[in-house]
């Protein structure tokens, strides 16, 4: 029988290219593209299986169809687990906010000190296209959609960094969020686990299941571009992997120092004033708003996007922030702080309201709390928009 590709993003593409490899038998189906092929509604029994793309909402009504005709439903990651090569050491990360800084961390590190590490999942390309690669160690970046559809990844390593509220817009509600992400539990070797998740911790005491407690953290206090909730895990990461480093904390600790900016997360903007300027695009929702605004004095903040029906509740503001400068169709609760909000329209509106509320000694945060799309192409075409308006105001003031 055939296999069904259920949607042809970037993953679909990546197993369309693996079944013509292996002279598998498939057909491809997307809502966004019918010039692909025929509508498959009432011809699902000539399929044994369907590869599914994590963009695919749970209440699709085709996708309903196949599970009410209980036909196997696997993924991407499913298909690598089968075939890869078991010398490559799989590492898995998710959670709610800094999955991809995290993944670029351990790569890099790996890399940096011998080892032969590449990075893959919702970070960029499909693990498909490495099967034949030789590697140490695969980083997979998992998201909660991919986790939601994966049956069985077998990790070598997993980790859960945090947990807060996000894509409920897929996802209906919290809970069924909170079970996506929880699900590496089960794809995980418990003795190679680390949870930094309280409310995920509750959850596997419920099951009965035991973590390894992460027992080491950066002995250096130095300021280094990631947050200090990357850090540890990052940090208890290393030691998990028994890597064969001389003076293991030494080659951290210079790494840590050595590490490059990335780019829309936390970014400093260059500026010759004495106003701080933030790039935090990255920030999508309000628990990476929250630990941006923690790390920041004298704020005016910034937010932009689509709240994917996250609760209001969920912005923790403190003192430090004098102003918030607010999209006027974010629908939040804000009334509490009345006072400080401005709200505007037009993205075209940011510039001059900043020039306007500034003053010495202000940090300006960019974080959005929000997804780009109703504005921008994506998190990176908006944070590039905002560092050309704090280029603009340099030159104007």
């Amino acid at each position: 029988m055939k296999k069904l590709i259920f949607g042809y993003g970037q993953t679909g593409k990546a197993v369309e290219q693996f079944f013509i490899k292996n002279k598998i038998d498939f057909e491809i189906y997307d809502d966004s593209f019918p010039e692909l092929g025929r509508d498959i509604s009432n011809h699902l029994l000539e399929f044994d299986e369907v590869i599914i793309s994590p963009g695919v909402p749970p209440d699709n009504l085709v996708l309903s169809k196949i599970m009410s005709q209980k036909i196997k439903i696997s993924t991407d990651l499913d298909l690598f687990k089968q075939h890869r090569k078991k010398s490559t050491k799989v590492i898995g990360v998710t959670g709610t906010n800094g999955k991809t800084s995290f993944v670029n961390l351990v790569t890099k590190f790996l890399n940096k000190n011998g080892y032969k590490a590449i990075s893959s999942g919702n970070i960029g390309s499909s693990p498909l296209n490495l099967i034949n690669k030789n590697f140490d160690y695969l980083i997979l970046e998992l998201s909660s959609y991919q986790l939601y559809y994966s049956r069985n990844l077998a990790l070598d390593y997993g980790i859960l960094l945090n947990i807060a509220s996000d894509h409920l817009d897929w996802h209906g509600n919290f809970q069924n969020y909170l079970e996506a992400k929880s699900k590496i539990i089960k794809f995980t070797k418990t003795e190679n686990l680390l949870v930094y998740s309280e409310l995920i911790r509750e959850l596997m005491d419920k099951e009965h299941k035991e973590i390894v407690d992460p027992v080491y953290s950066s002995t250096k206090n130095t300021e280094i571009p990631v947050s200090n909730e990357l850090v540890t895990p990052f940090v208890d990461l290393v030691y998990l992997l028994d890597l064969k480093i001389e003076n293991i904390e030494k080659a951290i600790n210079e790494y840590l120092v050595d590490l490059e900016q990335l780019e829309h997360r936390f970014e400093k903007i260059k500026f010759s004033g004495n106003t701080k300027f933030i790039n935090d695009s990255k920030a999508t929702n309000f628990h990476a708003v929250s630990n941006a605004i923690n790390r920041s004095k004298n704020i005016i903040l910034i937010l932009h996007g689509l709240t994917k029906n996250i609760p209001s509740e969920e912005l923790k503001l403190n003192s430090d922030v004098k102003k918030i400068i607010v999209q006027s169709d974010m629908e939040l609760n804000l009334n509490k702080f009345s006072g400080k909000i401005i709200y505007y329209k037009s993205i075209n509106e940011i510039k001059n309201l900043i020039k306007s509320e500034m003053q010495d000694g202000d940090t300006i945060l960019f974080s959005c709390g929000g997804a780009s799309f109703n504005d921008f192409k994506n998190y990176k075409d908006r944070g590039n928009f905002f560092k050309k308006i704090v280029k603009e105001i340099e030159n104007e003031i």
